[in-house]
């Protein structure tokens, strides 16, 4: 039983929980952005840290750890929950259903985590084919925004 478990441990991909990782094959002490700002302030505890990090490890690089951006990425840049509801009444049929459903929604996932994330895969399930084609509208409310 013991064995299936040590099976299970190794299996399990953790994602590291601190704020830093060590490489010893570069020698570099790789930090995350949050952390090197916090670092930065003495009374941070993240100051402290660091500081001991640089005691253990001289000779090693300080290194901001770089995100990684997918290629292709689709943006929805300006797509706010205010946004959606003005695309869904300018596109919705004259019972307003859609419009229905997505206060459902925004009710259902009121406080909880994700919420813009889950109203908006719906949102773009129903609505983004005919938002996309109304570019003019789209241009016509980026301006007026600014």
């Amino acid at each position: 039983m013991e064995n299936k478990m040590n099976e299970a441990v190794k299996k399990t991909k953790r994602k590291s929980i601190l704020p830093y990782r060590i490489d010893y094959t570069e020698e570099e002490i790789v930090i995350t952005k949050k952390f090197a700002k916090e670092a930065g302030d003495m009374s941070r505890n993240a100051y402290k840290t660091m500081k001991k990090l640089r005691e253990d490890f001289p000779t090693f690089k300080i290194v901001t750890k770089e995100i990684r951006k997918k290629e292709n990425k689709r943006s929805y840049a300006h797509l706010t929950i205010e946004r959606m509801e003005d695309i869904i009444n300018k596109f919705d049929s004259d019972e307003q259903t859609g419009m229905r459903e997505f206060e459902r929604l925004k009710a259902l996932y009121k406080g909880s985590n994700g919420r813009y994330a889950k109203l908006k895969a719906w949102f773009i399930r129903n609505y983004w084919d005919k938002y996309e084609k109304g570019s003019e509208w789209n241009n016509e409310q980026s301006e007026n925004e600014e």
